[in-house]
């Protein structure tokens, strides 16, 4: 997946994104869960090498959860990569 062409992005899979941006910022994670109430989106980040939650979804049962962590660099990949073989 390429973020410069987001016209190439996979959306059939049932997934309403109307007016949604891709690649989708927090700030329309809100308006994506909505669209899609079988689904609750959580975003996690990492910052000073610590895992952060920048939003957790209040829905409650056993519907789907996504778990999604924000990227922001290369290097950023490779801390995470690093944190998640450091937890096995």
């Amino acid at each position: 997946m390429n973020v410069s062409r987001p016209s190439r992005y996979p959306t059939e899979d049932g997934l309403k994104f109307t007016g949604i941006d891709l690649p989708t910022p927090v700030s329309q994670i809100n308006k994506l869960q909505k669209q899609n109430p079988h689904l609750a989106i959580n975003v996690f980040g990492l910052e000073n090498e610590r895992v952060i939650m920048h939003r957790l979804s209040e829905k409650q049962g056993s519907i789907p959860r996504i778990n999604v962590m924000f990227i922001i660099s290369f290097n950023f990949l490779l801390k995470l990569n690093l944190l998640m073989v450091s937890r096995v």
